[in-house]
């Protein structure tokens, strides 16, 4: 003898497979109440497949259904038997299609972003677009308002994650789209601020491995300041745990250098057309183009033009040796300065330092290599 529960909250019929008798009166597609006899759609929640299993009973209009749903419109069944449509969804609960109903029927409802992420997934599997649209929307919000939650130091990491990747699985493409983009700020930014690249811990190293890969191979950019440049090597099962030893290192470096280094000493292997050696004080000057650089106080003139010399980083290049052109009228500091690169370090986009040694020279001015020394306080190592 089959048994029949309800429940007050969701008028939900809990039956067992073999029970002839069930009533039901759900919140109806359309906003209305159904009742098994009014409804021509049976809706089968949450059965598994195995016939020990419980199923929920849902009941609603097919013509108002079929039309927000592909799956019910290619999977529904005549059930001739009771003169109904019917259709299975073994992988849903009743209580998650509710929810989803819920916000079919009434729109105006505030979504939560909660509600968005237990949504997205069974929205997109079953072709419901409004629902998935909805989740997308207030998915893009949470994700256009990270930087306000930096600001007041209350951005989960665990949360960013966990949602980025459910966008790449519910095929949220414009959210997935602006949660990459973050993302691939965060692994690049290495200064010490709270929401660098080090708020990844390695687990969500781990589980952004996809995307990371992803982006090396698709976005030349990401790429060429990523220490990291190839799918493989991000795809490796010790790319994790390289990848925070390796941030943790370069941060401490980079605190290192913005306390102490003050200056570098540079010499040259072979006497320069002009007086090149010594030296290059670090420079502040925002107008020289370039994040870190070091600048020799004393101006040297080449064929009656007069050039400063300097060794700066410049994005997406690395280190370079440089001779600028200099000029103290006023028309000569309004006027283009040429620039001419005379050594570069062509394995140095990421160092934080100049490198000591493997310059390599580029302009036909320079001659031989140079080597550098760092000068911490009165210290020169």
């Amino acid at each position: 003898i089959g048994s029949i529960f309800f429940l007050s909250s969701f008028n939900m019929q809990v039956i067992q497979p073999q029970a002839k008798k069930a009533r039901l009166s759900p919140p109806a597609a359309n906003g209305g109440e159904v009742t098994r006899l009014s409804s021509n759609l049976k809706v089968l929640l949450g059965g598994g497949g195995s016939s020990l299993s419980l199923a929920c009973l849902r009941y609603h209009y097919f013509e108002v259904l079929k039309v927000r749903s592909s799956f019910i419109a290619s999977n529904a069944k005549n059930n001739g038997k009771e003169k109904v449509m019917e259709v299975e969804f073994p992988l849903l609960d009743a209580g998650t299609w509710d929810k989803m109903i819920k916000f079919l029927d009434h729109p105006q409802q505030s979504m939560t972003l909660r509600d968005a992420i237990s949504l997205a997934k069974p929205y997109s599997n079953y072709g419901f677009k409004e629902g998935h649209a909805m989740c997308e929307a207030q998915i893009l919000r949470f994700f256009q308002c990270l930087p306000d939650h930096e600001k007041g130091l209350s951005l989960d990491t665990n949360l960013f994650v966990h949602t980025l990747l459910l966008c790449k699985d519910a095929n949220l493409e414009a959210a997935t789209e602006i949660g990459v983009q973050y993302m691939k700020k965060k692994l690049l930014k290495n200064d010490t601020d709270a929401y660098g690249s080090l708020m990844f811990t390695q687990k969500h190293i781990e589980r952004l491995v996809p995307l990371i890969a992803e982006q090396v191979e698709s976005d030349p950019e990401f790429r060429s300041q990523f220490p990291f440049k190839t799918k493989e090597s991000i795809e490796s099962s010790l790319f994790p745990g390289y990848f925070i030893n390796y941030t943790i290192g370069n941060r401490a470096i980079q605190m290192v250098f913005d306390e102490g280094l003050s200056s570098i000493t540079v010499s040259s292997s072979v006497k320069q057309r002009v007086e090149f050696d010594g030296v290059f004080v670090r420079s502040t000057d925002p107008s020289l183009g370039s994040s870190i650089s070091f600048e020799k106080e004393a101006v040297v003139t080449w064929k009656n033009v007069s050039f400063k010399l300097l060794v700066e980083r410049i994005d997406k290049r690395g280190w370079v040796v440089i001779a600028r052109e200099h000029g103290t009228s006023k028309a000569a500091k309004k006027k283009e300065r040429r620039r001419i690169v005379l050594w570069e370090s062509p394995v140095s986009q990421t160092t934080i330092f100049p490198p000591r040694d493997c310059w390599k020279r580029v302009d036909p001015f320079a001659r031989g290599t140079v080597s550098i020394e760092y000068n911490f306080g009165g210290c020169s190592v």
